[in-house]
């Protein structure tokens, strides 16, 4: 039996068959006509292009994290910088930027120690909570497993009395965070 995943397959021959050969093929799934010769359209792995400056800056928040543990003056001298360049808006693909930083920071700040990230704490809070209200799920996700974790890693009496009012009233509107912080 001819049993495939999405049922029988049935025997094409005769008129069909012909209607069927010697046609234009397609490629992986797209309407795009596929490349006779090798290596071109969807299976060209040598296409290269540019990488965009927040691709280049998503790298440098992964090397970050890295190196925390082993070059904590360095990595603490660039958090400053890192927290302006997560606060812009003005490209197209800053949420995925915002995601990848947010995600980091637990690693960043346990590399660190809880002393040291407490002094490169204070510029990531404002685009820490502006993301956790943005409407991108992701990067608000992000945010929100981010806040959860400076409230338990540094404390929650340490945490609270770093934030601004605006800051406590995101927090207060946001349905991500699963934590309850003191006073709130």
């Amino acid at each position: 039996e001819n049993v495939t995943q999405f049922g029988v397959a049935r025997r094409v021959t005769g008129k069909e068959a012909l209607a069927n050969s010697d046609q234009q093929m397609y490629s992986c799934g797209s309407l795009a006509p596929k490349m006779k010769k090798r290596g071109a359209g969807c299976m060209d792995h040598s296409f290269q292009r540019l990488a965009e400056p927040w691709e280049i800056t998503d790298g440098a928040v992964y090397l970050m994290r890295e190196l925390a543990p082993i070059c904590k003056d360095a990595v603490a001298s660039q958090m400053a910088s890192a927290a302006e360049l997560i606060a812009l808006r003005n490209y197209g693909h800053h949420v995925y930027l915002k995601q990848t930083f947010w995600k980091s920071v637990p690693a960043i700040a346990k590399g660190l120690g809880k002393r040291p990230f407490k002094r490169v704490l204070e510029p990531l809070l404002e685009p820490l909570f502006d993301t956790l209200v943005c409407n991108h799920r992701l990067a608000a996700h992000a945010a929100a497993d981010c806040i959860g974790f400076l409230n338990k890693y540094l404390g929650n009496l340490v945490f609270t009395g770093r934030l601004s009012e605006d800051m406590k009233a995101k927090l207060r509107r946001s349905d991500l965070v699963s934590i309850k912080l003191d006073g709130l």
